[in-house]
């Protein structure tokens, strides 16, 4: 059996909608786990207008906290795989069926995602998110950022367990114990289809998050996975500084770019050495094409176009990002932003 593990606070106003899909799946040996965490809505009076055996409404006697109560559901839970679900999202009816089917035919998996639509809180779709399938992908991306969209995710009950479950880390706990399942020798994959549609509105709680705790949280993360997947040892500051360079160069003050600089070229060629497969070498040289885009960007702003310029040019020597050209491997929005920024970069870094 399967336990969909369905924590909720305050999200009457789309709480039907993912009930509903849920409880459509094809799939049908599941129970639904929906634990209301202290909800001061309608969230209660949604759950108990179902008359369906497959759910089970369990009420936190207070607000615990995301981590808390998906700890408390994994202990409650009876099914041999965990099945995450928000409460703001919706399902697509093979969802279960397809992840069951894949988790069960490769016992190695310990964890298997899938690719993910983003719609409006009206559901209006948005896009599509593509997370890497391959697992080497998978495990070199998740060195620097969670390559896995939580909702998407079916796991082993027994290994989350084995590992401890959930840390208690703030916007991260589930990107912590996918890298734990990583370190801990099991696979994991993207099922390379869209079996969730992800709702982006002002109340997701990555949204609602200061910078300065996904600052914190994220560089702790990237510190902690360089050394147990890839044996690199860097300190608090060092993986500051990296996480400003993936995700917020214009934090990255004008004496500490060179430095930044230097201490990617460094990472990106020890994780050359380490990382073999081609499909990590795709991955390598994307995060290589943000890194350098980010610090040149960086540079630009700060009067340093000579080092703008070289690592611009370094990127198109190898060619990771061509300009008025996608990349081969890919064409993202971000691959686009990249594109449209080198062909605003043409007169800026003329010799």
């Amino acid at each position: 059996m399967v336990s969909i593990l369905l924590p909720v606070y305050n999200c009457g106003r789309y709480l039907r909608d993912a009930l509903e899909s849920l409880l459509s799946q094809t799939f049908q040996d599941f129970e639904l786990l929906a634990i209301d965490d202290g909800s001061a809505d309608n969230t209660a009076e949604i759950l108990h207008s179902y008359q369906d055996r497959r759910l089970r409404v369990v009420h936190n006697e207070r607000n615990l906290g995301l981590v808390k109560t998906l700890n408390r559901g994994l202990e409650l839970a009876q099914g041999r795989y965990i099945a995450r679900a928000d409460a703001d999202d919706i399902y697509l009816p093979e969802r279960l069926e397809k992840q069951f089917s894949f988790i069960e035919q490769h016992p190695e998996f310990a964890a298997v995602g899938s690719w993910y639509l983003k719609i409006d809180p009206e559901g209006k779709r948005l896009g599509i998110t593509k997370t890497p399938a391959d697992p080497e992908a998978i495990r070199f991306r998740i060195l620097t950022e969670n390559s896995m969209a939580h909702p998407t995710m079916f796991f082993s009950r027994e290994v989350a367990n084995s590992l401890g479950g959930y840390s208690d880390l703030k916007l991260v706990e589930d990107w912590d114990l996918w890298s734990r399942m990583l370190s801990s020798g099991y696979k994991i994959a993207n099922i390379p289809e869209a079996l969730v549609k992800y709702r982006v509105h002002s109340e997701n709680i990555s949204l609602l998050c200061q910078s300065s705790i996904r600052r914190q949280a994220f560089s702790s993360m990237i510190r902690r996975n360089l050394k147990a997947l890839a044996g690199i040892e860097v300190d608090d500051s060092g993986s500051a500084l990296l996480y400003d360079s993936r995700f917020m160069p214009e934090n990255i003050s004008k004496d500490k770019i060179e430095p930044a600089v230097e201490l990617c070229r460094d990472i990106l060629k020890r994780l050359e050495e380490s990382f073999r497969s081609r499909e990590a070498g795709e991955e390598l040289k994307r995060l290589k094409g943000i890194l350098y885009l980010n610090l040149a960007s960086a540079a630009l702003n700060s009067g340093k176009n000579g080092l703008a310029r070289s690592l611009y040019l370094k990127l198109i020597r190898e060619g990771i990002y061509i300009m008025g050209a996608l990349p081969r491997y890919g064409a993202s929005f971000f691959d686009r932003k990249i594109v449209d920024f080198f062909r605003s970069l043409r007169g800026k870094l003329s010799p």
